[in-house]
């Protein structure tokens, strides 16, 4: 008896100053609450319409940083395009050139090449 007076008695923790069951004595109504207020199996509408807006800018802005690197794409293949593939057609041709020129030089000195 004395065990039931103590624990009807004690104090609930001041940690934490909620307690389910103050809500639950109101039965389905204080469940439909703890839902609302959890925003569990019961959502409020301004939570989804908050959710929706924040879906909506999350797609605007992965579209315009898609169609910012979709830009960037394009000016590195017209980079590519114009300078560095002439640039390397010149290079390769520089280096036959000078390759033949050797060839010539050690075939004109005499020496075997290797």
């Amino acid at each position: 008896m004395l065990s039931l007076i103590a624990a009807v008695s004690a104090q609930p923790d001041p940690a934490m100053p909620f307690d389910v069951t103050q809500v639950l004595q109101f039965g389905l109504l204080g469940l439909i609450f703890l839902c609302l207020v959890f925003r569990r199996f019961i959502v409020p509408e301004w939570t989804l319409k908050a959710q929706e807006e924040r879906t909506q800018a999350e797609k605007e802005d992965l579209a315009k940083r898609l169609e910012e690197t979709r830009e960037q794409l394009e000016k590195l293949q017209s980079v590519f395009q114009d300078q560095m593939i002439p640039a390397l057609t010149r290079a390769t041709e520089i280096n036959a050139r000078y390759t033949d020129e050797l060839q010539k030089a050690r075939y004109v000195s005499g020496t075997k090449p290797e």
